[in-house]
């Protein structure tokens, strides 16, 4: 079953426009709620017809919970997203999303708006009394998030200190410092001590790069001297490593 509201009576049973489903009389009057229902012949209604998903609704949400838990994020993000397009106000499925999407990040393609939206759903859509367990899981899953996004982003830096990558960090840090402040505030979880672990990682990471530049300008001044008249070729050689680490440190001292 599609769940389409488009039914067709054809020889005594009323038949789903979109999939083909055959449902009884009393199916179909099981459906169809808000209005005068006459099924005999010609359905008549007058009012508002609206087809009951919850059913359906449900079972796609156990679908997208076990394959989370099994570890299936691509699956479980189409059944989340299935129940959205139909009931944009499920917030189960937002938090579904919410904790898929935003560690499917990477280094270059960053998704922690979409998670910190997701989120941000969850808890706007979430009834009165399940708002503050929505709010106490998204913050908690969200505060892990960021953790592992600094830790993944800063990691992709020392590989590849190049500005660039620094200039991805800074946007990063920068969601997390507005969109994600704002998230934390709304779950009433303090920011001081996420961004004291945030700003340590980010520390090390450039203290690191710098270090490691530092190294490589020395090691290039004294390949120099040494080399005294030597070739073309290695003289250009030298001038590279030396432009490298000087990018290096620059971005080093940026991110800092």
């Amino acid at each position: 079953m599609c769940g389409g509201a488009d039914l067709l009576k054809q020889e005594g049973v009323f038949i789903c426009q979109s999939c083909g489903t055959k449902y009884s009389v009393e199916e179909a009057k099981k459906m169809m709620v808000e209005g005068t229902v006459e099924v005999a012949g010609t359905v008549e209604v007058a009012g508002t017809v609206k087809v009951d998903h919850t059913e359906k609704t449900e079972n796609l949400l156990q679908l997208a919970e076990t394959a989370h838990t099994s570890g299936n994020a691509t699956e479980a993000l189409a059944y989340a997203n299935r129940v959205l397009e139909s009931d944009t106000s499920n917030y189960r499925a937002w938090l579904i999303k919410a904790k898929i999407v935003g560690w499917q990040s990477t280094a270059v393609n960053v998704k922690i708006d979409e998670a910190i939206a997701a989120f941000s759903k969850a808890i706007e859509t979430a009834p009165e009394e399940e708002k503050e367990n929505i709010k106490e899981k998204a913050g908690k899953e969200y505060r892990n998030l960021s953790i592992a996004l600094v830790k993944l982003c800063c990691g992709h830096f020392e590989k590849h200190p190049k500005l660039d990558n620094c200039q991805k960090t800074i946007n990063a840090l920068q969601i997390l410092n507005t969109s994600g402040l704002k998230l934390l505030m709304t779950c009433g979880i303090a920011p001081d001590s996420l961004n004291e672990e945030m700003a340590s990682m980010i520390t090390t990471s450039a203290r690191s790069v710098f270090e490691v530049a530092n190294g490589k300008f020395n090691a290039s001044v004294q390949e120099r001297i040494m080399r005294g008249n030597a070739s073309l070729f290695k003289q250009r050689a030298s001038k590279y490593v030396w432009d490298d680490a000087a990018d290096a440190a620059n971005a080093a001292v940026i991110l800092i």
